[in-house]
């Protein structure tokens, strides 16, 4: 799986996002958890599934009447071997929206899915997961080498199940409640390590949630200030919290002046949104003419309400202001 990098998978995603979808803003969590059920079964036409076998393009997505498990398919050749098969929120078509599935946790997401090579042979590997408006990670699982007849891959959404897609490290429970609270869009992605052509095709896709209600699971999400810089008395930055985007976006801050008894100068609220491509949010906090010394700004420990989550308290830097 090593050609599925997350900055790979991630502009794909972010690319096609851009061109296809507006997403809405994913609803606040309740105490009965919301859920997303989707399927597609393909039997009429591609229903806004898209592929990309590029960085910056899209590629033809094919639908096949009959020859699907049962009936209709859709389908795409990656030429050099590496691709992904996505559902797009928003397309024409598309019954697949993006919003809050937190209630799906411990539900499950899969697809029929037949994978043919070129005439060569070579190392192929499939991965089934899905992306988040609310999380850095891109949560699946690394189903190994798939067959060329029609096979299900189911994937639990069960953080014992699952990994990140870039990391191969299994996925927290905080990580799954986060990115499950933001879900985008589901991926089949396909890699030949050989570069050798690879023909994809996808039947029954689906999203489902449990039988049986079950307690997403949470706990404590990490935050930092990536940046906290000064500038003609203004003092700019970049906070992250990559595994709960909930954890970053519209947070208060505190700045303080430094010393033996910090002094409290004033708040600011950090963006609504993370930047395009790049897990953080801004924010920007204008001293007064006369201030001079250290500055630093905290965050205090809350509780996401998106989620659950636990939003760790942290502190930046400190910075000199003239």
């Amino acid at each position: 799986m090593e050609r599925f990098g997350k900055q790979r998978l991630l502009r794909w995603l972010g690319t096609l996002a851009v061109a296809l979808v507006a997403l809405a803003a994913a609803a606040a969590a309740s105490a009965s958890h919301p859920t997303l059920s989707h399927s597609s079964t393909f039997t009429t036409d591609s229903e806004g599934w898209v592929a990309t076998g590029c960085l910056d393009c899209s590629n033809p997505m094919t639908w096949q009447s009959s020859g699907g498990n049962p009936d209709g398919y859709i389908t795409t050749d990656f030429q050099s071997g590496i691709g992904l098969i996505l559902s797009a929120p928003g397309a024409a078509g598309s019954t697949w929206s993006a919003g809050n599935a937190l209630g799906d946790s411990g539900g499950t997401l899969g697809a029929d899915v037949r994978v043919t090579l070129d005439g060569s042979s070579g190392t192929e590997d499939l991965v089934v997961g899905f992306s988040s408006s609310n999380a850095f990670d891109l949560v699946c699982e690394d189903f190994g080498t798939p067959t060329s007849s029609w096979d299900t891959y189911t994937v639990t959404l069960d953080p014992t199940k699952l990994i990140d897609c870039d990391t191969e490290q299994p996925v927290t429970g905080a990580q799954l409640s986060a990115a499950l609270a933001g879900f985008e869009s589901m991926f089949v992605g396909a890699d030949n390590l050989n570069s050798v052509k690879e023909t994809v095709d996808v039947d029954n896709a689906a999203l489902s949630p449990p039988n049986v209600a079950a307690t997403p699971r949470t706990g404590r999400v990490a935050r930092s200030f990536l940046v906290f810089a000064s500038k003609a008395h203004k003092l700019t930055g970049w906070f992250s919290a990559p595994d709960d985007y909930s954890c970053a976006e519209k947070t208060k801050l505190t700045i303080f002046e430094k010393g033996k008894k910090p002094v409290k100068v004033g708040t600011v609220t950090t963006s609504s949104k993370v930047l395009p491509h790049y897990p953080a949010t801004t924010f920007s906090f204008k001293l007064k003419k006369s201030a001079k010394g250290k500055f630093y700004a905290s965050a205090a420990k809350t509780t996401s309400k998106l989620d659950g989550n636990r939003c760790a308290a942290v502190t930046s830097k400190s910075v000199r202001v003239h």
